[in-house]
Formats: structure tokens, sequence, C-alpha cells
């Protein structure tokens, strides 16, 4: 589906008052008759050398820095917009007084990358993605053990025919639940009524559904980029651009990487090309286990970690996958089978609103429609 920002360092210095008085009164100073100093010249050097402080010079963190070893020439490719959640970048050194600062854009690529800033923005963007799912309450019906949330804002409307069928499922056992779940697609769509940034006004949708897979064998199929044409009718390809960690595919707990694709948008004869970054990660909820892929689209700019501010840090302005989120869960007593959540906004300038929302729409649902086929 469609579903699928940095700045130079500015050292601010204080100089202190270097002309500070002494702090005693000296006497004048007294030459003999010969025309040298007389040791009363001596004493009161002395006492000026003893008597004067100066102010240290302060130093203070610059208000749009970029904390890393890249040097205001050097470019990033990979940087991670970071604005929605708190990733905290440590000051530089040469700030002994400064504190860690909340990032606007964490460069993710291999060259300038930070180990520790990384894993905490992949981490951060992860349950950001888990919670915007949550805080839908109707899609979650029949699932137990997922962990609420309440603090993010947005207001869910149920699309199509959601709200006929979810009456049904609700007066429903599990096991019926699951059933009508294999046979129907309900989609939502939502509007962020929390704190501004960036792509916020831009439309949600939510989708859920049973897959006739197992959570491993769709998680498989999503995360190989040679297999993108299995599920999305409008893509022209997909590849791996940087692995930064790819221990899931061997059974390992998680997994990071960028990819570049080719997508035909439907309705505009255009093609968007996008480089964006694809996290998994296994989701363990009670005793059931399944997994998440997160997704958000890289902007370039100068190299580093951004706080404050993202001058230097090129802007999405056509196509921009803010988020996109896939949760696989295993239909209880049906390991075959997978609950399939899909999260998507987008953000297009190349697309007239109205056509936006006809194709977030339908890109859910073809999405649904071709991870069922065998």
């Amino acid at each position: 589906s469609v579903a699928a920002n940095l700045v130079a360092p500015v050292l601010g210095i204080e100089n202190g008052n270097c002309n500070e008085s002494p702090s005693r009164r000296l006497s004048p100073i007294k030459e003999t008759s010969s025309g040298g100093r007389s040791s009363e010249r001596e004493d009161v050097l002395e006492r000026l050398r003893l008597d004067f402080k100066p102010t240290p010079t302060k130093r203070r963190a610059p208000p749009d820095s970029a904390y890393s070893r890249a040097t205001p020439s050097d470019t990033s490719k990979f940087l991670l917009r970071v604005d929605d959640v708190v990733v905290l970048i440590s000051p530089d050194p040469a700030f002994a007084h400064a504190k860690p600062r909340k990032a606007v854009f964490v460069d993710i690529g291999s060259e300038f990358a930070d180990d520790t800033t990384t894993r905490d923005a992949l981490s951060f963007l992860m349950q950001r993605g888990l919670d915007i799912s949550a805080t839908c309450k109707d899609a979650h019906v029949g699932i137990e053990g997922y962990a609420t949330n309440n603090t993010i804002k947005i207001e869910w409307k149920a699309e199509r025919d959601t709200a006929r069928v979810l009456r049904k499922i609700t007066q429903a056992d599990r096991s019926e639940c699951y059933r009508k779940l294999s046979h129907h697609v309900l989609v939502w769509s939502g509007k962020y009524n929390g704190p501004r940034y960036h792509g916020s006004e831009n439309p949600l949708f939510l989708a859920r559904g049973v897959v006739r897979r197992s959570p491993r064998e769709l998680f498989d199929m999503l995360w190989d980029s040679d297999r993108t044409g299995e599920y999305n009718n409008f893509s022209l390809g997909r590849s791996d651009t940087l692995v930064i960690n790819d221990s899931i595919s061997s059974k390992g707990e998680t997994g990071a990487k960028v990819i570049k694709s080719e997508t035909r948008v439907p309705f505009a004869g255009i093609t968007v090309t996008l480089t964006a970054l694809m996290h998994g990660m296994k989701l363990k909820e009670g005793n059931n286990e399944g997994y998440v892929i997160v997704s958000r689209s890289l902007s370039s700019g100068m190299a580093g970690c951004h706080v404050g501010s993202s001058k230097r840090v090129e802007n999405n302005e056509k196509n921009e996958i803010l988020l996109g989120v896939n949760i696989m869960r295993p239909v209880p007593g049906h390991p075959e089978l997978c609950d399939l959540m899909s999260v998507s906004q987008v953000r297009s300038s190349m697309v007239p609103q109205f056509l936006a929302y006809r194709i977030g729409m339908m890109g859910l649902e073809d999405f649904f429609n071709n991870v069922r086929k065998q």
C-alpha cells in the first residue's frame, strides 16, 4: 500500500568582565633618584597579580545544534524524523553544563549514526505506532492483552459497512468474531486532535481483518523487498539500500533497514519514489506472540542529529510516509491464521485532498484483499 529533516552548530560565548578593579587601594608607584623602580613598585605589581581575578568564560549550548562528529559540509540521506516522540540527545562535551535536548531528526546512516540514539529512536517510533493503533478501541474487539492508550487523542470514524459488521461481531462469541473478520475488512478514518507535529493534520486510516497466513509467514512476505508485488498492485519495485539490523530474518527479535520504493499512484497518473525506514519486532502480548512493522519516510540534509530546528533538512514536499504500522497477531486456537491490523498516514502535495482520502481507503482494502490470496 502507499502507506508505506539538520542544522550546523552555533557556538555562543559570553565573555566575563576582565577589567575588574582590585579589592584594595594601592600606594602610588615611586621612582628612585637613579630612575629605577623602587621595591614598593614590585610590591604593588605582586598585589595586582594576586588581586586580579577575571570572571571565567561561560559557554552555552547553541539553540540549534547537530550533535555529532559530522561537519557542516557533511550530508546524509538517512535522517529520521522524531518530533512526535521524545528522543534525547546528549550535549556536545564542549558544553560542560548543557542538558540533554529533544531531537527533531536522528541520523540513522552508517557513517554518522550513534548506536544508542538510533536504538532509542527505533524503540520510541515502534511504541508510537502501537500507541496510535491502540487509540481505536472498537478495532480491538476480541483482542486480549493489548495495551490501551488514552494519552494520544484521535477521533476515529467507522467507514463503509464497518459499523454494521462491528455490531454483529460484538454480539458474537470469539470464534464467530474471527470468522466474520476473515470475510470482512473493518476500516476507520482518523483525525488527530493532540499537540501539532509535522504532518499531523493529515488523515489516518486503520483497518483490521483475518488473513489465512501465520503471523510469521505474513511478516516474511512484508519484510522481503522482492515480494512487494504480491500484495501491492501499484508497486514498481522495492530494494534494500541500508541494513541496520536483520536478526529478525533469522528468527531474532528485531530488524531495521532502509528501503527505496517506486509506486504508481492510482487515478493520478504519477509515479512516486520514496526512501523509508522499516523497523520490525516480535510482539508479545500475554501468551500470544506476533510481529510488528513500522515505517516512516527519511529525509536528506546536514548529517548528524538535529535539535531545536530542521532548517538544514530538505522537506519531503511532495510525498511522505508519515507513519505506517502493520500488527500481526495469531488467531487464538488457529496459529495458521493472522489477525492483521494496519495503520497508515501519508502526506502528498501531488494529490488533491479528496483524492488522497479515496486513495487511502482503497489502498488499505486492496492490501487486505491481496495478502488474503494464497
